[in-house]
């Protein structure tokens, strides 16, 4: 049955082919009908019985008027079971069907190109699909086909190819926003080659590349989409060269007009986007051409919505490596940029704010960026090289100590006062010499607050471990030596941070005992201390208590 039926299908094919010559496409005389109906005119069931005879005479024919059979060629009756049959055999596993499918689709297509039929009149009949779903459709495999049947070589097959495409499309603009997206995302030299043969025809016609892209007005996402063609390994070099001359181009109204928003995500991941790249590419054929003011910097903040939004993504997201370099370079650009525009670190210097101030913030994201192998700055370092001050650490140290320890979570203040402990180390210098640096004896009472003695028995232990210069003291021992010659003054400090919950009270404790082993092994020691300056009655009153308590082995440190 089924080589019956295939051997019926070449002479039907033949038949009607023959027919079809001595007849016109359409009756003049009749009607034009634009749409065929919806349903096909002419199905093809392998496994029916019926016989083709039968087929003519089924219910989809009958439900077209006499109008309309009238007005149809008799072809375009087999030309919907072609193409009922080649759609349906185009996703078969069949081999037979598939063969089948290209025989009788063949025949068809030789006769109408023996008859002279103009591509378009097979594109109108195909109903070709638009969008994407046009360069994975059988139908423009069918229109191809067809076009190859017919004479000329590949530039005009080519050509031929892309008029029935506008005429189909009817709208230049949407032709090649289709042949540009999807040239760019799909591995499809036929699109390349359309779109080619596009912008030389354009150019034939006298159309300036500005013209180019006037006529199909290229917005954000369509430049996106170019900028990356223009990337692509699979092009030709004349459409490499077609497309960076129509990318600047495309620039240069940019350069009028201002550069349209772009449709791509406002956080880390714009340091690794296509979009930064055309913004870049962009910025680069300004500077190549003419002087210009407007810098990469300016349309990444203008993308983000202003440099606030910008600092924020910048400070709250985790960078990988392949971010670095690109987020470095914006990043040196912001800071230099805010430089110039008032030190606004020199005008928080003296402040608590400085500590935690996104200036500060963004010199350490900046230190992290910049790659250890090649460079040894510092916190530190970025920090004194913005103030615009010769104190330098001397200057710094006060503050950052003074504020710091009360911001422990704050990444930035923590790394600022761990570098300046390391400085010290490079440089050799004591353990006194670092709390001298950090002026402690400044803080008054303030030195027992609980986090800063934690931060200062941290730095006292990262300066044994690391230093070469040995420290054997112990913090209390440092203390005393700190504030030698007001021992008075650091003895009723103790006194009133070993009664406060808020303070290190076994530091404060420890200062105390220390001072009454003194005074046991040399009396006197605690009047001559206390004599040193004017204290309040009750503040002496208690210290003298407390330390005959001591001696008496009544008060205990604990």
């Amino acid at each position: 049955m089924g080589a019956k039926r295939f051997l019926l299908g070449v002479a039907c094919a033949a038949i009607l082919a023959r027919v079809e010559s001595s007849s016109t496409f359409v009756n003049k005389t009749a009607p034009v009908v634009a749409e065929y109906p919806d349903e096909l005119l002419f199905s093809f069931d392998a496994d029916a019985d019926s016989s083709l005879v039968a087929q003519l005479n089924s219910k989809a024919i009958n439900k077209t008027t006499t109008e309309e059979r009238f007005a149809e060629p008799i072809s375009s009756w087999f030309g919907n079971f072609v193409r009922k049959l080649y759609s349906k055999t185009t996703d078969s596993a069949g081999l037979f069907e598939s063969v089948f499918a290209w025989l009788v689709s063949t025949l068809h297509l030789r006769s109408w190109a023996l008859m002279g039929r103009a591509p378009s009149d097979l594109a109108n009949f195909l109903k070709l699909p638009k969008g994407d779903a046009l360069f994975e459709s059988w139908e423009l495999s069918l229109l191809e086909r067809y076009i190859k049947l017919l004479p000329g070589g590949r530039e005009t097959k080519t050509s031929r190819l892309l008029d029935v495409l506008l005429e189909h499309y009817g709208s230049e603009a949407e032709l090649v926003s289709v042949l540009i997206t999807y040239a760019t995302y799909n591995f499809d030299l036929k699109a390349r080659r359309l779109l080619e043969a596009y912008i030389s025809k354009s150019l034939d016609a006298k159309k300036s590349y500005e013209g180019v892209v006037d006529s199909f007005g290229i917005d954000a996402k369509l430049a996106l989409a170019l900028f990356k063609l223009t990337r692509s390994f699979l092009n030709s070099n004349n459409l490499n060269a077609l497309l960076k001359a129509l990318l600047k181009a495309l620039y240069a109204k940019w350069r009028v007009a201002g550069v349209p928003s772009l449709e791509t995500s406002k956080d880390e991941s714009f340091f690794v986007s296509t979009e930064l790249l055309l913004l870049e590419d962009y910025v680069n054929s300004l500077r190549s051409e003419e002087k210009t003011k407007t810098t990469l910097l300016d349309l990444v903040i203008d993308h983000f919505g202003g440099e606030d939004k910008f600092e924020q993504v910048l400070l709250s997201c985790v960078f990988s490596d392949v971010r670095l370099k690109t987020a470095d370079a914006l990043l040196e650009a912001l800071l230099t940029k805010r430089q110039r525009a008032g030190n606004p670190l020199m005008k928080i210097l003296k402040d608590e704010n400085f500590v935690f101030s996104r200036e500060l913030a963004l010199l350490d994201r900046y230190v992290s960026f910049r790659p250890k192998e090649l460079t040894k700055m510092t916190l530190l370092d970025a920090v004194i090289g913005s103030l615009d001050s010769s104190g330098g650490e001397a200057e710094l140290a006060p503050v950052v100590f003074k504020f710091a320890p009360a911001y422990n979570k704050f990444v930035p203040a923590r790394t600022l006062l761990l570098d300046l402990l390391r400085k010290c180390i490079a440089d050799k210098e004591r353990m006194e010499d670092v709390l001298a640096l950090f002026k402690i004896k400044e803080l008054g009472g303030g030195i027992f607050d609980h986090r800063r003695m934690t931060w200062l028995r941290k730095l006292k232990d990262i300066y044994e471990e690391e230093s070469e210069v040995k420290n054997t003291k112990t913090l209390s021992q440092l203390l005393r030596e700190e504030f030698a010659g007001e021992e008075g003054k650091l003895a009723i400090m103790a006194m009133k941070a070993a009664n406060d919950v808020k303070a290190d009270q076994l530091q404060a404790k420890t200062v105390l005992r220390d001072l009454f082993e003194t005074e046991k092994n040399s009396p006197g020691y605690l009047e001559r201390v206390l004599s040193q300056e004017k204290f309040a009655a009750d503040d002496t009153a208690q210290i003298r208590t407390t330390c005959d308590s001591y001696l008496e082995g009544k008060w205990q440190v604990k």
